[in-house]
């Protein structure tokens, strides 16, 4: 699979088992970072043979034990539709982060869907994280400067996840998209047989998105899943010297040793140091991923457009230069 993101070498299922990228275990599966090649780092992107429609209403868990942090380190779960050219079809970071900044839930998509600026102001908890500006629409467009949609949200850093591993939760339907994690021993008995989300914690919900009635129903199609660990890239890179961590890698321009973000993220990673580092904390380890939907096995999921074009992204030189044109102001 290629990199629109220019951080990483995304290698085959053959040669991610062959250089041990990838291990699995009876009860649960790692997925690491490898060696350098051609000056990048192999990594692996997994992406689903299916995807789930969100106007049928879905809800996606992953059960992890360690996510990936660290300096240069980009590490996602989300959810993507292959079968159009991003954003149209939809995006939702469930779990995304860079260096030692805090995780970011966002939703992308192309058109007019937008949230309900009422119900976030009336039902948004103070505890959640506001920004100074609040953007309702989920319309993407980083060329633009329309960076898709990114309600109050509780936000931790990767490195509090792995203090209190869990369980990620994501609903979808027409109405609503609601996240959750849940340390472990926390998670909801009905996790494990037939879900009800509106009789879970409220205390352990993320952020949700109320959506303006009629704005979003013909927005999205199909979502795959996906898991990939970036390093450096246009997000990572671009922040690397905004993170207090980048002072222990001992790459900073005022060193003089690198040119900035970027080159100094890259020349970290290419490190022998990076190494040891890359390989103690940039790595997944998950114990089971599941999707649930209304109707169980009478609502079958289809075939992702990903798995029919044999991993290959649809428009990539498209997606790259017109979505993807200026990063560097993101956070996500």
């Amino acid at each position: 699979t290629e990199d629109p993101t220019n951080g990483v070498n995304y290698v085959p299922r053959e040669a991610a088992i062959s250089e041990g990228l990838v291990e699995t275990f009876q009860d649960h599966a790692v997925i690491r970072v490898g060696a350098l090649e051609n000056g990048k780092r192999n990594t692996v992107r997994v992406q689903t043979k299916k995807a789930w429609d969100p106007t049928k209403s879905f809800l996606v868990t992953m059960k992890y034990r360690h996510v990936p942090y660290g300096a240069g380190v980009w590490p996602a779960f989300w959810t993507m539709s292959s079968d159009h050219v991003w954003p149209e079809g939809g995006e939702l970071d469930i779990a995304e982060f860079a260096n030692d900044q805090p995780n970011l839930i966002t939703l992308h998509v192309r058109g007019e869907c937008s949230m309900n600026k009422e119900k976030l102001r009336l039902c948004t908890p103070a505890s959640y994280t506001w920004y100074d500006t609040i953007s309702t629409s989920c319309d993407t467009d980083y060329g633009q400067q329309r960076q898709g949609c990114k309600p109050p949200q509780k936000r931790y850093l990767g490195e509090i996840f792995n203090m209190y591993p869990g369980t990620f939760a994501a609903e979808w339907n027409n109405n609503t998209i609601k996240v959750w994690h849940f340390p472990e021993g926390s998670e909801p008995a009905d996790l494990n047989g037939d879900p009800n989300p509106e009789s879970w914690d409220p205390e352990k919900l993320l952020t949700w998105f109320p959506f303006e009635p009629d704005t979003c129903q013909n927005a999205f199609s199909p979502q795959e899943l996906v898991i990939n660990t970036e390093l450096c890239g246009d997000y990572a890179g671009n922040m690397f010297e905004l993170t207090p961590l980048s002072f222990a890698t001992g790459y900073r321009s005022v060193f003089g040793n690198c040119a900035g973000g970027k080159d100094c993220c890259k020349k970290w990673i290419q490190d022998s140091r990076a190494t040891r580092s890359l390989k103690d904390y940039a790595y997944w380890d998950i114990d089971y991923i599941k999707v649930f939907t209304l109707h169980g096995e009478k609502d079958y999921a289809q075939a992702s457009g990903t798995f029919l074009r044999n991993g290959k992204a649809l428009h990539l030189q498209e997606w790259s230069a017109s979505n993807r044109s200026d990063p560097s102001t993101l956070e996500s």
